[in-house]
């Protein structure tokens, strides 16, 4: 049985190899995003636990010296530096996640149009492959719409 490689333009290949690194490259973020978000979820979970023992465990009869013990211990400000370190890292995956996504999306519309109306080799095939390979080397992207 003949490949479907065989069948179809070399830009169209290449807009499929294109879309799948894309989806990888997605995946990869949203992956990341997912670890950075139960790293953030149980250290938060283990300081709000933490912090009543803490609390009650101390000998300070006043409430505001028992705030003002916890808020400077340093051992706490690390750990609340630390959680917040974790969450600005799961922002920042998940805002390039989302962006990836868009280009993604954006990038999947075009191959379903693409695929839906000429994706067969004819007889203008090879000189389609040809000009985009001459201007991919300027460069400039023919063979799809989106970046």
């Amino acid at each position: 049985m003949e490949s479907w490689r065989n069948k179809v333009t070399e830009d169209t290949q290449i807009m499929l190899e294109t879309l799948l690194d894309k989806k990888k490259e997605t995946d990869g973020l949203f992956s990341r995003y997912e670890l950075y978000n139960n790293l953030t979820m149980i250290l938060a979970v283990l300081f709000v636990i933490y912090t009543p023992f803490f609390l009650y465990f101390q000998h300070e009869e006043n409430i505001l010296f028992l705030i003002t013990d916890f808020i400077m211990n340093i051992f706490h400000i690390i750990w609340f530096v630390i959680i917040a370190y974790f969450h600005l890292k799961q922002l920042g995956y998940l805002a390039n996640a989302e962006k990836f996504k868009k280009k993604f999306e954006a990038l999947r519309v075009e191959t379903i149009e693409h695929l839906n109306n000429t994706w067969y080799i004819n007889e203008h095939s090879p000189t389609r492959d040809q000009i985009s390979r001459y201007m991919e080397q300027y460069g400039i992207n023919v063979r799809y719409k989106s970046n």
